[in-house]
């Protein structure tokens, strides 16, 4: 047997108030501050708007949100190492001899991570490898001929190497220059 609930407004029929306590309460909108967003945040703690919240002034022309710039996408060692086969079918990779050659132009990857283990010779060109995919590549025999970036370190130098550069102040404290002033308070004979 399936028990239906019959809807709200149904249930309230014949009731004096239908739902809203005092009469007077369901006639304007001084009940709940207003329509819509009106009186929101305008008093205490009451939930204010997001505009408000946020520090945004609305009819403001040409506001652009600040936002990261995109970073593409990265494989570990191991995932490339169990796919080498199916990229060099596909013509992504070049297969020379033994050897993987894995250039930029349809290489679908911008960095490789050193996650995983590696048995094959990869000659990688002008792709970026972390530091380990580096270490771990040139063991099994291959070599990159792109600059290694560091794996979380790379954005800190860059930020310190800017901090200390031409034209900044050097943070040595100078010596204070007081002036000495003697009293000049004549006492009154009086």
């Amino acid at each position: 047997m399936v028990v239906r609930r019959r809807k709200k407004n149904v249930r309230q029929r014949g009731s004096h108030t239908h739902g809203w306590g005092s009469k007077k309460k369901h006639r304007g909108a001084g009940n709940r501050s207003g329509r819509g967003n009106a009186g929101r945040g305008k008093r205490s703690a009451h939930k204010k708007q997001w505009f408000i919240v946020r520090g945004i002034t609305l009819g403001h022309r040409g506001f652009t949100m600040h936002r990261a710039a995109p970073r593409g996408k990265a494989i570990n060692l191991e995932a490339l190492a169990r796919s080498l086969e199916a990229f060099a079918q596909s013509g992504t990779i070049r297969k020379v001899n033994d050897t993987y050659l894995i250039q930029p132009g349809a290489f679908p990857y911008a960095k490789i991570l050193g996650s995983g283990s590696l048995h094959a010779k990869l000659h990688i060109e002008s792709v970026q490898c972390s530091r380990k995919a580096v270490e771990k590549i040139t063991s099994a025999g291959g070599k990159v001929t792109a600059a290694p970036t560091s794996d979380n370190t790379g954005k800190a130098a860059s930020m310190s190497a800017a901090r200390s550069g031409a034209g900044q102040r050097s943070k040595a404290p100078r010596p204070r220059e007081r002036e000495v002033h003697k009293s000049t308070h004549v006492p009154s004979n009086g």
